[in-house]
């Protein structure tokens, strides 16, 4: 009996357009097996979702698709995603007790990249040295490959990179971005303005010395000022005419923001310990002395004119003072200050 398989594609059609799902409509019975099918939609960008329509005839028990993409299904009528662009073979066997039938239709499925796309935002794009911003993609696309460019001579392929600008200056960023064949760039120019960092003045240590025993009277860590230290001990437990000692060096001491304990070096009593709080040897910078100590209240000075140096801006110094009394009229010789960071900027 020469039956035709047109009535089942109109019946499939009229199904969908009802709404009705694929795999609840009748199997056409009392036929050989014959594999057919159809896909909706077989073109278009990647990724896309494609659902293929079983057209077969016969009593079908089982179903295998293997959609050409490494992914295989065993519904009847089954929606399938392409996640990449690409010229795709669709195989479906049907079988049952008695056989089985193949449809293989070649380069059914044809997909294309979606064109690239570059685009990126920033969480900032202007403030004082060390920058760190942090960079995000929302380039379009079927992307694989980020290429960024920071301006500053550093380059990254991460997607969402965090970068620290270490100088002051205009820096025009770069993102370049690929995949499968398409490719696209921005270039932002003059995007990020880091300015020199604001001068300032921090006090640290862990409390073992004397609050106020070091302090600035006057100045900030700029080029060509002149900084004013104040040099203390607040608790009198040493005796007037007691010389100061500012020390300043390149790096604290081990253990910062906290010192090292000596013992002897305290400015609370005799014996108790006081927290060295900078390095020595090649890390400290040649003493500056300051006036003789007047007694509790009445703070002996030293100065220092910063140098015109532009390379110190963004750099610190640290600094502490020693009061030393070499009178022997009280017990204890040596009393160290708290500890002050000088970093240096505009």
């Amino acid at each position: 009996m020469n039956v035709s398989r047109k009535p089942v594609a109109l019946a499939v059609a009229w199904l969908l357009a009802l709404g009705i799902a694929a795999d609840a409509r009748p199997l056409p019975q009392g036929l050989a097996l014959s594999a057919d099918f159809k896909a909706e939609p077989r073109t278009g960008n990647a990724p896309m979702d494609v659902r293929f329509l079983d057209l077969s005839a016969g009593t079908i028990t089982s179903w295998q698709w293997d959609f050409g993409d490494g992914n295989t299904s065993t519904r009847r009528s089954p929606l399938h995603r392409y996640a990449v662009p690409g010229d795709f073979t669709v195989r479906l066997t049907i079988t049952n007790g008695s056989g089985s039938d193949v449809l293989e239709r070649t380069d059914y499925v044809s997909l294309t990249a979606p064109p690239a796309v570059a685009d990126f935002v920033a969480s900032g794009t202007t403030g004082a040295r060390p920058y760190t911003v942090q960079f995000t993609d929302t380039s379009q696309g079927l992307l694989t490959n980020w290429q960024w460019d920071f301006g500053d001579g550093t380059t990254t392929t991460v997607r969402n990179p965090v970068h620290t600008f270490q100088n002051p200056g205009s820096y025009s960023v770069r993102l370049t971005v690929l995949g499968f064949g398409e490719t696209d760039t921005m270039l932002a120019t003059d995007y990020i303005q880091v300015t020199p960092p604001h001068a300032a003045i921090v006090r640290y240590g862990c409390g073992v010395n004397p609050f106020g025993s070091l302090q600035i009277a006057q100045g900030l860590p700029e080029v060509l000022n002149t900084i004013v230290f104040e040099i203390d001990n607040p608790l009198g437990t040493q005796s007037p005419g007691s010389l100061p000692i500012l020390v300043l060096s390149q790096a604290p001491a081990s253990g910062f923001p906290c010192g090292v304990q000596l013992p002897g070096f305290g400015m609370s009593g005799p014996g108790a310990a006081g927290e060295l709080l900078v390095r020595f040897g090649p890390y400290s910078l040649p003493y500056l002395f300051g006036s003789t100590w007047a007694g509790p209240g009445n703070p002996s000075t030293a100065s220092l004119t910063v140098p015109n140096e532009p390379a110190l801006i963004g750099h610190s110094l640290w600094a502490q003072a020693i009061l030393w009394d070499f009178t022997g009229n009280s017990a204890i010789k040596f009393g160290l200050t708290d500890g002050l960071e000088l970093q240096f900027g505009i």
